[in-house]
């Protein structure tokens, strides 16, 4: 595949003297398969620079500032309706990684919270569009006003 391209000069020195100019081809062969794969090597390596893609992620908290853990969180892309979930960590935190380009809404859930709703959030190539969210407290209010004006029956 990788034909040795002999070079004038060391076919002379092929007539001249055989140390010589296996020597020579020696070398040649070395530098040339040498460049051959350092070429192939550096072309393999991945090239950061040029992601297209972005992250978004966050803190959860609740409506006094504590961190809520096991949210679940769903990233949806506007454009073509494909949604990513993931849940926050043991300290509020969320990231949903590698998002193509373009406009996204976020949803975020718990049992005990109100459901949070933010979009549309434009998210460009290399960006980490970093949300600080907080969930109202729900359920209490409503389970009470469901019992206090509960009709008597006749």
């Amino acid at each position: 595949m990788f034909g040795l391209i002999l070079d004038p000069k060391l076919l002379l020195r092929a007539r001249v003297g055989a140390h010589f100019s296996l020597v020579g081809i020696k070398q040649m062969s070395f530098y040339r398969i040498f460049g051959v794969l350092a070429v192939l090597f550096l072309s393999s390596l991945p090239s950061f620079a040029q992601t297209t893609t972005g992250d978004i992620l966050g803190t959860v908290r609740d409506a006094s500032g504590g961190l809520v853990t096991d949210a679940k969180v769903i990233v949806r892309n506007l454009d073509t309706n494909q949604s990513k979930e993931t849940t926050t960590s043991g300290t509020g935190n969320f990231r949903v990684p590698l998002l193509s380009t373009g406009s996204y809404e976020v949803l975020v859930a718990k049992t005990g919270f109100s459901t949070y709703r933010q979009g549309p959030i434009v998210l460009a190539v290399n960006q980490e569009a970093d949300l600080n969210i907080t969930l109202a407290v729900s359920g209490t209010t409503e389970t009470a006003r469901r019992w206090l004006f509960r009709p008597t029956p006749r």
